[in-house]
């Protein structure tokens, strides 16, 4: 676990992130209590040198109420975005499947997940402005936090 903190933090600091709490302008059914998420990202280079982009989001409880937070991956896709204003889109396709396991945060809790956008994916995507979404899964609905800018190709790792 250090070690996934320890990364996350470099996210913060390296990569762009946003500090939304969800259930303001993000929610998607208009109840229940708000998740804080931080969605970051990172390019680093995989083992053969090749530019990657990672992206992680922090979710912290700060509610005094349980809420289950989806199990599966963090969904990532990446729109076209010439104009740089950044494109948000949530539907229901981006939700976890249902009967997909959850995670119990208990108010205070806080969990990070992490998502590798592999050079091979990202060769398939023109040259370009991208806005990077993400969507979280609760119990309380579908979120997806401010979208981020990322312009194709990346730049090499450092």
């Amino acid at each position: 676990m250090r070690s996934v903190s320890s990364l996350f933090i470099a996210f913060t600091l390296l990569g762009c992130n946003r500090d939304v709490p969800l259930g303001t302008n993000n929610m998607t059914n208009g109840a229940g209590p708000a998740l804080t998420v931080v969605v970051g990202t990172h390019v680093a280079a995989d083992a053969n040198g090749a530019a990657v982009l990672q992206v992680a989001a922090s979710f912290k409880n700060a509610t005094t109420v349980h809420i289950l937070l989806g199990g599966c991956p963090l969904f990532v896709q990446l729109i076209p975005d010439p104009s740089g204003v950044g494109i948000g889109n949530l539907d229901a396709s981006m939700a976890c499947p249902a009967g997909s396991p959850t995670l119990d945060m208990a108010p205070g809790d806080s969990t990070v997940q992490l998502t590798e956008l592999t050079a091979a994916m990202l060769a398939s995507y023109a040259p370009g402005t991208y806005s990077l979404n993400t969507a979280v899964t609760t119990s309380t609905g579908l979120y997806g936090p401010p979208v981020i800018e990322v312009s194709l190709p990346l730049a090499p790792a450092p």
